[in-house]
């Protein structure tokens, strides 16, 4: 991502990058991201039918707490793999911005900043619901956090761009696919795009069905405790986890 000419530090543009797995934040200049956590968010829903303020979320998903489930922007709730290509869950965008703006990675006052947002390149832009997406997303930017101005990207352009490209072949393996983009003077040739819905989620699964042929069973990291033996040897105990939410339990298996 190169710049031309003097640039002030504190009005350097915010580039934000919130894919299904993981989310990239950084600003225009840099070589790599300031800031790179998982999209997913752990949720403790309230004991009783609160208002939505009462959510408590959390970021550091492999520690285990009781009743949490997996909120993700990308992911209808309920489900921890499908995706659309549109935002699915906007309080959860929400916090993944906050996270990213926060005194633990960025540490901006968004108001005095511009931010440009990449956009999958195989999003429905032009339909109804696309753009939709778009003028929620703007709201989001604008009336929430205030930024000064806002810019969306196809992220198979952006990749040219970061490369001191203009054009050529993206191919993104994702999490739930994987796009091949042609790309001309910064323009993606949407007609020409192939996806393939094999990605790393599916490398996974099949990995994972290969130990489980061996009779290699896989369990979440949280239902055990790494410790070591009197031999000086390395044991996992299982732990006594309750309340374990499925759509948790799920996630971690992945």
């Amino acid at each position: 991502m190169a710049t031309f000419g003097l640039v002030d530090e504190s009005d350097r543009a915010v580039i934000a990058d919130v894919g299904t797995f993981c989310s990239r934040f950084g600003f225009a200049g840099e070589e790599f991201p300031s800031a790179m956590f998982p999209s997913s968010v752990g949720v403790i829903p309230a004991p009783s039918s609160s208002s939505k303020s009462k959510l408590s979320y959390h970021f550091d998903l492999n520690n285990f707490r009781e009743h949490m489930t997996i909120y993700n922007p990308n992911i209808a709730r309920g489900d921890v793999t499908s995706d659309n290509s549109l935002v699915q869950d906007w309080d959860v965008l929400e916090r993944v911005y906050e996270h990213a703006y926060s005194s633990e990675y960025l540490s901006i006052n968004p108001k005095t900043r511009p931010v440009m947002i990449s956009e999958k390149t195989t999003g429905p832009a032009h339909t109804r619901e696309g753009m939709r997406n778009r003028v929620k997303l703007s709201e989001l930017m604008f009336e929430t956090f205030e930024h000064s101005k806002m810019f969306t990207a196809k992220d198979a352009a952006l990749a040219c761009y970061a490369n001191g490209k203009t054009g050529g072949i993206v191919v993104d393996i994702g999490f739930n696919g994987s796009v091949v983009s042609p790309v001309l003077d910064g323009y993606v040739d949407t007609r020409s795009v192939l996806t393939m819905p094999v990605g790393g989620l599916y490398m996974d699964q099949y990995m994972a069905g290969l130990l489980n042929d061996q009779d290699i069973k896989l369990s979440p990291r949280f239902r055990y405790l790494e410790s070591v033996t009197a031999e000086n040897t390395l044991s996992y105990p299982p732990i006594p986890v309750q309340n374990v939410d499925p759509v948790y339990d799920r996630f971690m298996a992945l």
